[in-house]
């Protein structure tokens, strides 16, 4: 082999982090390998894929904190330059440019999600461009139809290519968002009787054309997805949010082209909370060590741990260490106590899929009783308290519980745990809830069919109805992405190589069977030679899949390691061959 052939399928942020750990591991080997790498990428934006483009909206905003946001690997990170910046580092140096295009809000602290965009965009040319000699890069704007293996490689079929030439020794899946599952609404509720449409990207499938002016929509889901929705349908069409004599409510005035209502409806009825301010914590004494102290514990966990046993209580100690930090609550057991009886309750209602439930008025209170102490205009609760120990231990319970770190038993308790906290924990910035309960105070979001809602048709027309009445709907949204893993997908690549055993899922679990470096594992139990993935696809093998955040998952980093070490090892096999041939002649 004179030249070891790669190909990235996905040149998102995953993808594109992957790329940056083989071209250091390329740069700084001696083996003097060669490497043709293709990244087959469909959006028009390499690095920053269709989540961050960066030409979408600037109301579509981060929900989360931006100093995670970082280009290059952590562990060998480089001093923050203007040659490896961080995103932290290019904003600055960007400051005049993005600032006169997108305002102040591009210097927020959830800023719009196409600034970020531009950063990746930047860094994904910066990385290309220090490419060594001995590695060709080629951006493939195709997106891959199929996967099959064929001798020792793979060949990669791809929309409008014919033929993607020789077999690549080693093709890592990162993709992110699938187009399509079996619980999209399409495939749940089929009726021609309403326009459907989905939510991304905002400027095509929530143009008026989709969605008249005037319109009734219905939404399916009441998450980040539902909040992006409401905003394209509203401030999108030249409505305009105004600021009250109010540390955080806003009033919203409605557009010229504004739709009449929007009317979510879910299974749970439960809304996503507030995300608190980043530098709430900054003056809290103490509170640095309670995290350290819990993650330690999280991490010393033995092996087959029980989750009400083990993890809950770590979690209900961070909560009531993180209030007594803030509060100062001393020696107010009275007070602690119930902090520490209320979470226990909460946390193990949703160990048992039995949460608290909320009703009505209670999602409204829910949300603004988080705006206002995520703002610090109110004292902590025991929801803000669990949602801060679910985002200071996070990482902890990745390296505890990812992987084989829970039985397959104790992993059904854990995925309704998890899905319970995220709602408390990585809700909306604070300025997007304060404009969704602005758009409620308004009447343009609706809240009546939220828990239980069902959509039906009635003498041709649509009809969205839950327990107490029914509304006539023009258009229905589906606001409820594809999950994580690959539960419910049926599409190439990854139906294709389930078929022929190259890849697995885990007993009851969402996504493919990963070993640490991102080798996909047959169904002979065995890591299939040149195929890796990393990313969504991959999720409850590695769990938290974060699309930016490159500080927990390990993958890219092994698996650039793995394919440079390969490359090195074929090309010093093949110069001892051709040794032993001249000797012989």
């Amino acid at each position: 082999m004179s030249t070891l052939r790669v190909a990235i399928v996905g040149a998102g942020p995953k993808g594109m982090s992957a790329l940056e750990r083989l071209v250091h591991y390329a740069s700084h080997s001696t083996s003097r390998a060669m490497y043709d790498v293709d990244l087959y990428e469909p959006h028009r934006s390499p690095g920053a894929g269709p989540i961050y483009d960066p030409r979408q909206p600037e109301y579509l905003r981060m929900n989360i904190a931006t100093d995670v946001v970082d280009a290059w690997w952590a562990a060998g990170r480089v001093p923050d330059d203007a040659r490896h910046p961080s995103f932290a580092t290019w904003r600055r140096l960007q400051l005049r440019s993005i600032t006169r295009e997108l305002g102040d809000t591009a210097l927020d602290a959830f800023p719009p999600r196409a600034v970020v965009g531009r950063y990746l965009e930047h860094a994904f040319a910066m990385i290309v461009e220090s490419a060594p000699e001995s590695m060709r890069v080629r951006v493939m704007p195709h997106r891959v139809l199929d996967i099959e293996p064929v001798g020792a490689g793979w060949t990669v079929r791809a929309d409008g290519l014919e033929r993607s030439g020789e077999p690549y020794d080693e093709v890592l899946i990162a993709t992110g968002h699938a187009s399509g599952w079996s619980d999209a609404l399409t495939q749940v509720w089929r009726s021609s009787v309403s326009p459907m449409t989905t939510v991304f990207p905002v400027q095509e499938q929530l143009s008026r054309e989709r969605v008249a002016p005037g319109a009734r929509v219905a939404v399916r889901g009441f998450a980040l997805t539902c909040i992006d929705a409401a905003l394209a349908l509203t401030e999108g069409r030249g409505g305009s949010f105004h600021a009250l004599d109010h540390p955080w409510r806003l009033r919203y005035e409605r557009g010229p082209a504004d739709i009449l209502c929007l009317l979510p409806f879910t299974r749970s009825g439960r809304p996503m909370l507030s995300k608190p301010l980043p530098g709430l914590l900054a003056s809290v004494g103490g509170i640095g060590e309670f995290t350290a102290r819990g993650r330690e514990r999280i991490r010393t966990l033995d092996a087959g741990l029980d989750l009400r046993v083990d993890l809950l209580p770590v979690l209900v100690d961070s909560a009531v260490a993180s209030i007594q930090a803030v509060t100062s609550a001393g020696n107010d057991h009275v007070i602690l106590d119930d902090v520490r009886a209320d979470a226990d309750h909460w946390l193990r209602g949703a160990l048992d899929g039995s949460p608290t439930r909320v009703d009505g008025n209670d999602v409204v209170g829910q949300i603004a009783k988080s705006l206002e102490v995520g703002c610090g205009a109110a004292a902590p609760d025991m929801l803000w308290a669990l949602g801060h120990a679910w985002r200071s231990l996070y990482p902890a319970i990745v390296d505890r519980v990812g992987g084989n770190g829970l039985t397959a038993v104790a992993w059904p308790g854990f995925v309704r745990l998890a899905r319970e906290l995220e709602r408390i924990a990585f809700g909306p910035p604070a300025a997007n809830a304060a404009k969704l309960l602005a758009l409620v105070d308004a009447g343009i979001v609706d809240l009546t069919h939220l828990h239980g809602g069902r959509l039906v048709s009635v003498d041709g027309e649509s009809e969205l109805r839950s327990a107490a009445t029914s509304s006539r709907v023009d258009v229905v949204v589906d606001a409820v992405l594809p999950p994580a893993g690959i539960f419910g997908l049926s599409t190439a690549p990854l139906a294709t190589l389930l078929d022929v055993g190259a890849v697995r899922t885990r007993r009851g679990r969402r996504g493919l069977d990963v070993l640490g470096d991102g080798s996909c594992v047959g169904a002979d139990g065995i890591a299939t030679p040149g195929l890796a993935a990393i990313g969504r696809p991959t999720e409850d093998s590695t769990i938290g899949n974060d699309t930016l955040s490159r500080r927990m998952h390990p993958l890219a980093e092994l698996w650039a390691e793995r394919v440079v070490t390969r490359a090195g090892r074929e090309r010093s096999s093949a110069a001892t061959s051709r040794a032993d041939l001249a000797r012989q002649g």
